[in-house]
């Protein structure tokens, strides 16, 4: 949602993804672990970071590609050897 509001994205479309996204039969939800907040804790670099790195951390503890538009935390991804889809 971050990402969508940064580009200026309409509401009503950034509403309508949120839901698309919550419904979907692909969509997995965990719970994020200590192992998770211990890795974004020691990893980030600034504050901005601790969000991105903890669905990062998540996704790279669950073996599962991660869906995003978000640029920096694809790059993030690519250094983790974690794959994204778009």
């Amino acid at each position: 949602m971050w990402f969508m509001n940064a580009e200026k994205m309409e509401l009503d479309f950034v509403k309508s993804k949120i839901n698309e996204y919550l419904l979907s039969a692909k969509t997995i939800y965990c719970p994020i672990g200590p192992s998770d907040i211990l890795f974004a804790a020691e990893t980030m670099t600034g504050h901005r970071e601790y969000n991105d790195l903890l669905i990062l951390s998540v996704s790279r503890r669950l073996r599962r590609p991660l869906f995003t538009y978000d640029g920096p935390l694809k790059r993030k991804c690519e250094r983790y050897g974690i794959k994204t889809i778009q």
